[in-house]
């Protein structure tokens, strides 16, 4: 499970990174020439909150982990 949600955590970050990344410079642009940063703002927003997901099941994972190795430490411990 921690190898399968570590490849999908890369997989979403990386065209996200480049999303983000590119969305700055065209932000950088719009500032520029005063342009209206509506649609720049809704692309921002949505990289952030895609990231924040990512964050949260990589979290998750660690958290079953640790709780899985809890688990048998414990079982160990008792049948000994």
């Amino acid at each position: 499970m921690g190898r399968l949600t570590a490849n999908i955590a890369h997989e979403i970050r990386n065209p996200l990174s480049a999303i983000n990344h590119a969305a700055e410079l065209l932000g950088e642009e719009l500032l520029e020439n005063n342009t209206d940063s509506r649609l720049l703002r809704i692309i921002c927003d949505n990289t952030q909150r895609l990231n924040k997901i990512v964050q949260d099941v990589l979290q998750l994972n660690g958290v079953i982990f640790q709780n899985q190795k809890q688990l048998k430490y414990m079982s160990l411990f008792i049948s000994f």
